[in-house]
Order: C-alpha cells, then sequence, then structure tokens
C-alpha cells in the first residue's frame, strides 16, 4: 500500500532534525452523492456505513480507526511496555485478503516505537516494540507482519525481519542492491529503483528470496529521481513518481507517474492532466488496483491546492477529485477529505496537510474523523 509515503516521511523527518477505478466507479460515487441530497440524506452514517462491503481504514491526527459495520474501532496507537507515551501512528497497510491491520507507530521525540497487527473478525491484537528505521517496507499477513530495512550502503544487505503472531521474531540478512524505496504487499516486498542504477526494481520475498524485476526508464541527464512509491495490496501494480522534493515541492518539471504491471513487465505512462506543475503528495492503491493519487499544485506559493487523480493499472486517468487530500472509492462508495497543502517547517521545509472540513463517506461526514492523512478500503 502505502507510500501514504509522505506522511511518514515527514514525522521520520521531524525525528532526524530532533537527534538527527475505474471510470464507473467515480461515477457511481457522484450518482449516490447525488443520491443523498434528496430524500436520502436523513441517512445515519451508521446506516450508510452498513451497506459497505470493504471495511475503511482512516488515519486522522496520529490515530488509526476501523469503520466496519457502520461503527468506528480504535485500533492504534497502542500501549507498549518500555515504550514512551505520546505514540503517534505513522503508517498502515492492508494484507492482500482484507481480513489483517498491520501499522507503525512511534514517539516523534525518541523515534522509539511498535508495530501493531489486528485481526479484524476475530480483533485479535499483538504488537512489538521497535527502533524506527528509514525507510521500511511493511509485509501484512495472516501470520504477522514482515519487515524490509535497506542496507545502510553499498556494500550492506538488507535484513528481513518477522514478527509471527505466535510470538516468533525472526531476523535474515538478503544480499538485495540497496534502495531509499521499499514497499511491502503479503507476499513480500518490491525494492528500488535501486540507488546504483537509479533504475532497477527487486522483489523479496518473505524467504528472503531475491528476483531482478524489470527496470523502470532512465531519469534524463540532471532531472528528478524517481521519489513516492507504491505497490497494490496483490503485488500485481507497482507505482514510481519522477518528481523533484528539494524543500518540499521541489523544482523543474511536474511529476511523472509510471504504473507497472508485475505480472508482464509492462510500464505505462499515465496520462495526467496538463497546467498546474502537479507534484506527488501520497499514493494509495483502492481495492482494484486503481493508485489513487494525491497532488500538489507546485505553481502556487505557501498554500497550495490538491487533487487526487484516478490512475488505472495501465496508466489511464480516469477522473479527478479536485481539492482532496484523500479521495477513494470502493464499490461505489467514496471516501473523501477536503484540503490544501500548506508549506511550514523551520529548519527545512515540510508539506503539511490541513483539512478544511471532516472525513466523509458518500457526503456523510463521521464522527470524530477530521484530518484524515490516509484513507483505505480493505481489498
Amino acid at each position: 500500500m502505502t507510500a501514504r509515503v509522505n506522511l511518514t516521511r515527514f514525522f521520520r523527518a521531524r525525528w532526524a532534525n530532533a537527534a538527527c477505478h475505474s471510470l464507473t466507479g467515480v461515477v457511481s460515487a457522484v450518482l449516490v452523492l447525488s443520491l443523498l441530497s434528496g430524500t436520502g440524506a436523513a441517512q445515519t452514517v451508521q446506516a450508510l456505513a452498513a451497506k459497505h462491503t470493504p471495511a475503511l481504514a482512516v488515519l486522522a491526527a496520529g490515530k488509526l480507526t476501523l469503520v466496519q459495520n457502520g461503527a468506528p474501532t480504535a485500533i492504534g496507537p497502542v500501549g507498549v511496555r518500555g515504550t514512551a507515551k505520546p505514540m503517534t501512528v505513522t503508517d498502515f497497510q492492508w494484507s492482500s485478503s482484507g481480513r489483517y491491520l498491520g501499522w507503525e507507530q512511534s514517539n516523534p521525540n525518541t523515534g522509539r516505537g511498535a508495530i501493531g497487527w489486528y485481526d479484524t473478525v476475530s480483533h485479535r491484537r499483538m504488537s512489538w516494540s521497535v527502533q524506527v528505521q528509514y525507510s521500511e517496507g511493511w509485509s501484512v499477513s495472516n501470520s504477522g507482519l514482515a519487515v524490509l530495512v535497506p542496507g545502510e550502503d553499498l556494500s550492506s544487505p538488507s535484513t528481513l525481519t518477522t514478527y509471527k503472531v505466535d510470538g516468533t521474531v525472526s531476523h535474515r540478512s538478503v544480499a538485495v542492491p540497496t534502495s531509499d524505496n521499499v514497499v511491502g504487499y503479503s507476499s513480500g516486498f518490491i525494492m528500488g529503483p535501486d540507488i546504483k542504477s537509479g533504475t532497477q526494481l527487486w522483489r523479496v520475498s518473505l524467504s528472503g528470496a531475491v528476483t531482478k524485476l524489470q527496470a523502470l526508464p532512465k531519469p534524463a541527464s540532471n532531472g528528478p529521481p524517481y521519489e513516492v512509491t507504491a505497490v497494490s495490496p496483490d503485488g500485481d501494480v507497482f507505482a514510481a513518481e519522477l518528481g523533484d522534493h528539494t524543500d518540499g515541492c521541489g523544482i523543474g518539471p511536474a511529476s511523472r507517474i509510471l504504473m507497472v504491471n508485475e505480472t508482464t513487465g509492462n510500464i505505462s505512462r499515465a496520462s495526467l492532466p496538463t497546467g498546474p506543475r502537479w507534484r506527488v503528495q501520497s499514493f494509495v492503491f483502492d481495492p482494484k488496483d486503481t493508485l489513487d493519487a494525491t497532488m500538489v499544485d507546485c505553481t502556487q506559493k505557501t498554500t497550495m491546492r490538491t487533487a487526487v487523480l484516478w490512475v488505472t493499472p495501465r496508466g489511464v486517468l480516469t477522473g479527478e477529485k479536485i481539492g482532496a487530500l484523500v479521495a477513494t472509492v470502493a464499490s461505489g462508495d467514496l471516501a473523501y477529505q477536503a484540503g490544501h497543502i500548506k508549506l511550514g517547517g523551520t529548519e527545512a521545509p515540510t508539506m503539511e496537510e490541513v483539512a478544511s472540513g471532516p472525513l466523509s463517506v458518500n457526503g456523510k461526514p463521521l464522527a470524530d474523523m477530521n484530518a484524515a492523512a490516509a484513507v483505505s478500503w480493505a481489498p
């Protein structure tokens, strides 16, 4: 999932400074919203949520909440022995089955944190203390969690750690070219592009087996590198952004988004709108492997408008939601967080998300869910 990437990078940057859907789905959602403006407007949020086929995970104000069968359940952060409060959830991910949730939480002052696992059917919970590290890829499954941490330099191996729900924790070294980007799905990880080549992708299985994948197109000389990446929960589709994020919004042309079919190796360039100098803020995949790409208009200063673009696995733009920090569709249901980006920070510029209202599902606000930074339907 993941790349809710920018939120995690924002918290990691603070720690470092302190110490060091298809078009049919979109149209269906619009029709639902139109109906809500009529006789159905009096329906409660609970009644609406009860109709949803998938569950909805929401990360807002550092807390992870699950909306399921019309009721919200607080998932994280959780208290972990030996780890100081306050704890803030910085990232989460679904299993490909849509039953299990995994997340990362940390104390923003110390970097000490924990990872958590939750079974949405049995309501079983597990958590483990960890030292938060840069650029981790997470894998969530019925057996627990796994994390792949890249080597610190070109000659260092990566470290694969598994946390099983039976209490077993194991570590193994993996010889794979290191990268700043690792994303996980239920069956493993995709790392890359690696630092040495700048283009090559690699697959790492949960057993530590390494497979060389296709290479991304080579960036232009002195051009921007690949930055934000994401993989669908089933591992079938990989997305990568080519864009400059220097001092927040970066320099140079608008971002390019490439979609990779990991089954065939085919690479498609997304057909993005012309005009604004769009820069990727975050990636989230919906249950149908459509990419929900939150974009920032870098032609503006200080306060910048946002838009969420829906891009199919083949790179086709099927819709957009202007003024959205989050907008994702599943089974005709639309989850939407309005807002914009503000350039902030003191020692280094940061892209701060500013919500202009609560998270809404099909036009109805969800109580106590303001400033949603990431939202994802269960696959």
